[in-house]
């Protein structure tokens, strides 16, 4: 079961100890601190669940190459951390991506990471022996932040190729003023999701 690395001090629905389902829920985080608002996000989302989690910043993820010797081999070529997010992708039900918006745009680690995705795109034709799956898409930001139309469509992009489907998406803008913790209603909005998705029980 996954546990916060601290405790969040959460009212109302977010301090319910709650079972989760069968449901394998992977969370793709795109942070690049600890203790920062984005990962207190993956917190409050991964609270009470079994989510299997990827701090992508702390992964040895290089950049894809377009070598595209995926084409004859039908797997990524490339020796890194990866090779056990592949695995994690294939065998979820859910993919949570979180992620901090940097000029409209999801992270430059998160970028990296669906660059990695192009394996699947090389094997297309295939792609129905991976499982119909879900995603969520939770960003964090500040400022004058406004176009999240752009890292919406970053990621739908990268959704077609893997059979998944965007089927939850918030956003919490407002990390120059408060802790994401303290709003009660974006908290509400992430246990809606849990609860919409049948990860909870």
């Amino acid at each position: 079961m996954y546990k916060s690395k601290k405790i969040l001090k959460l009212s109302g629905l977010c301090d319910k100890l709650i079972r989760v389902s069968d449901m394998k829920l992977l969370v793709i985080d795109g942070s690049l601190k600890d203790g920062g608002q984005c990962r207190s996000m993956t917190d409050m989302l991964c609270e009470g669940t079994s989510a299997e989690v990827f701090e992508i910043f702390k992964k040895n993820i290089n950049p894809c190459t377009d070598c595209e010797g995926c084409r004859d081999t039908g797997r990524c070529v490339i020796s890194d951390d990866m090779s056990l997010i592949y695995k994690a992708i294939e065998r979820a039900d859910i993919i949570a991506f979180t992620s901090p918006v940097y000029f409209s745009s999801l992270t430059g680690v998160m970028l990296n990471f669906l660059s990695r995705l192009q394996v699947y795109y090389l094997n297309r034709k295939s792609i129905g022996n991976i499982k119909k799956k879900k995603a969520l898409l939770l960003l964090c930001g500040g400022g004058a932040t406004k176009r999240l139309d752009i890292p919406r469509h970053q990621l739908e992009l990268a959704l077609r190729i893997i059979n998944c489907e965007l089927a939850g998406f918030e956003a919490f803008m407002k990390a120059d003023e408060m802790r994401i913790e303290d709003d009660r209603e974006f908290c509400e909005r992430i246990n809606k999701i849990k609860n919409d998705l049948k990860l909870l029980v």
